[in-house]
């Protein structure tokens, strides 16, 4: 009997690593290359500017409305296959604990060319949880930073707009990059809060293209909500040179080594910043630092929100101490916009430092 069952275990074991040893070749070889559809929409700044295209997100009256903000998840086909449970249990944990209402990605969601089991298995948690959300593209999604990935860019998009609970819209195709797009927060048909989504994707730079494109609709919105910017929110991936400026100039609101200072670091300022502040951008929310997390608010009374990490590793910073992974969450109220940190544990979650 004992031998039999020895025979049994070590054929179930033969099987399974030949299993694994055709599946990678099987991956490279047949799943290579998805390319998905490409639907030319151009953008004009003459166009008109309709609201009823962009998704809305219903706030309950007089109820705090919670969008939690999950950074640089970052998994990989190939390296991420036998703990990939770990990173969903993470944000399990992380749903369960804010309770959001709106979960929003600020890019890296994979981070290699093998790309494609991934980014299935993390649409398929997230419309689980059957709470809307919103993604945008970070400079890994669709490959390493220009290589050929399993699912390029045209096809992460079908992805997500096929995905029930998933309010990504494919941009113009005119602007350097696609998934650029707009939420608006409702509550009883007034807009408490419109969200820039800005594709970052491989770019170093949003392009000038991009921030025609946002300035007009920052006018169109201002144009339909009674000649008034409504409070906004602005989330991409990588930071621009005004977080910089934030962190050794600002306000701290909530890390240590964040100086005070009178003026600012550069006397010039990036287009992004000048729209915000003109079309009230009140928060500029962003991820791809890893370690680097952090909330200020500059003399414009402008918040620079540099998000935690989440996924297994936590960062490649030197200090030991200052590893942390969870996620940024923001609760929207009347009178404010409250920022916290959910932080998750390194031991449950087997969170260690980047191998370099």
């Amino acid at each position: 009997m004992k031998k039999g069952l020895q025979r049994i275990i070590t054929s179930l074991l033969i099987l399974l690593f030949i299993g694994i040893d055709l599946f990678f070749p099987i991956y490279f070889l047949l799943l290579h290359h998805y390319k998905g559809k490409e639907i030319i929409s151009e953008f004009h700044k003459d166009q008109p500017f309709v609201i009823d295209d962009i998704p809305c997100v219903e706030k309950k009256k007089d109820k705090d409305f919670v969008i939690l903000n999950l950074a640089d998840v970052q998994m990989c086909d190939l390296e991420d296959i036998f703990h990939r449970n770990i990173i969903h249990q993470e944000i399990d944990e992380l749903i369960q604990q804010t309770k959001p209402d709106l979960i929003t990605l600020t890019g890296d969601q994979t981070w290699s060319n093998e790309n494609m089991i991934s980014l299935t298995s993390l649409v398929a948690w997230m419309e689980s949880y059957q709470i809307p959300w919103a993604p945008v593209f970070g400079n890994h999604d669709f490959g390493n930073e220009g290589h050929t990935p399993v699912l390029d860019a045209l096809k992460c998009c079908e992805y997500y707009e096929n995905a029930k609970y998933c309010l990504f819209q494919r941009g113009p195709s005119n602007l350097g990059c696609i998934g650029n797009y707009l939420i608006n927060i409702k509550e009883e048909g007034k807009i408490v809060r419109t969200l820039y989504m800005l594709d970052h994707g491989i770019l170093d730079d949003f392009t000038v293209e991009q921030m025609e494109w946002l300035t007009w609709a920052c006018k169109g919105m201002k144009e339909n909500n009674g000649g008034i910017s409504p409070s906004s929110m602005a989330f991409f991936h990588k930071p621009t040179t005004e977080f910089f400026t934030a962190w050794f100039y600002g306000e701290e609101l909530s890390i240590p080594n964040n100086l005070k200072a009178k003026q600012r670091l550069k006397d010039t300022e990036d287009e992004l910043y000048q729209i915000g502040k003109e079309y009230n951008i009140q928060n500029f929310v962003c991820g791809h630092n890893h370690w680097m997390h952090f909330v200020s608010k500059d003399e414009n009374n402008i918040t620079f929100t540099m998000s935690l990490k989440t996924g297994e590793l936590g960062g490649y910073a030197e200090d030991e101490d200052y590893y942390g992974n969870g996620a940024t969450y923001f609760t929207i109220s009347k009178e404010e916009t409250l920022i916290q940190d959910y932080f998750v544990s390194r031991e449950k979650y087997h969170i260690g430092k980047e191998e370099e």
